[in-house]
């Protein structure tokens, strides 16, 4: 049986644990967990980040987000956290500037085609794809600061 000392230590250390949590899933999903060896450089993969709200503009938590690369079918599957945001990473090369993928969550979806600079092999690529209530808008122009915003957490 556990001690209520022992909650009380618990409760107190959980908040801090879900920081370092956060920052690991990104890395495992960025790197230990990628599909393939080189998806760990920015050169081969397109990050799709975004937020999923309910009908009265709310976080939707626990939403399954899809991402299929229309060229290949691969797809790539995530779940909302509490705040209703989501990563995918999508496995494409440089020479895949131009491919569309399908990014679906609620029976929602939408086309996005994947636009970066091919000759910049330092920088993230990717987009934002929200889904507030029953519509999907992608909102590229805040794909770098969301970014930044989700890995300062």
């Amino acid at each position: 049986m556990l001690r209520l000392d022992t909650l009380r230590e618990f409760s107190y250390v959980l908040p801090k644990m879900r920081r370092g949590l956060r920052l690991f899933s990104l890395l495992a999903i960025l790197g230990f967990a990628a599909t393939s060896a080189a998806e760990h450089e920015p050169d081969h993969r397109y990050l799709v980040i975004g937020y999923v709200r309910d009908g009265a503009g709310n976080p939707a938590g626990r939403v399954e987000v899809r991402a299929i690369r229309e060229k290949t079918g691969m797809e790539q599957r995530a779940r909302t956290d509490r705040d209703g945001f989501y990563l995918l990473v999508v496995h494409l090369h440089s020479e895949d500037l131009g491919d569309s993928i399908a990014v679906s969550a609620n029976g929602t979806s939408l086309r996005v085609t994947a636009q970066f600079d091919p000759l910049d092999l330092t920088n993230h690529r990717g987009t934002r794809v929200d889904f507030p209530g029953n519509e999907a808008r992608e909102l590229a122009e805040l794909f770098p600061e969301t970014l930044r915003l989700y890995l300062a957490q």
